[in-house]
């Protein structure tokens, strides 16, 4: 949360400063996750993408709603699928998705996983 509030703006986007490409940027992105890997002396490799991966599967176990899952990673929704003519993933839902998810993280015995086999 400190960092979120360091960074947000008034339209409560996170603005860091960094003026260069996208592909610059995450590059510098996974430059300081591997900092921050070897501060926390991860033994694994940490990147941008690890980072979505580990969020998509710890949501996806958690029984999380693909839609918000592909909200939260910024990703578009199938335009295949004709509910969403109707309905659309909204931010709060998003961000009790994304609180579930760090919850688990932090304490996975809290949750209780029911796995679906039929």
């Amino acid at each position: 949360m400190e960092i979120i509030r360091k960074y947000r703006t008034v339209s409560g986007k996170l603005n860091f400063g960094y003026k260069f490409s996208y592909v610059n940027f995450l590059r510098y992105v996974n430059h300081c996750l591997k900092e921050l890997r070897d501060e926390l002396s991860i033994n694994s490799n940490v990147s941008s993408y690890s980072a979505r991966k580990t969020f998509s599967q710890f949501a996806f176990d958690l029984g999380i709603r693909t839609e918000i899952v592909e909200y939260c990673l910024g990703q578009s929704m199938k335009e295949n699928r004709p509910i969403y003519n109707y309905v659309r993933v909204m931010r709060r839902q998003a961000d009790a998705a994304i609180r579930m998810v760090i919850d688990y993280t932090n304490d996975p015995e809290k949750f209780k996983l029911d796995i679906l086999c039929h």
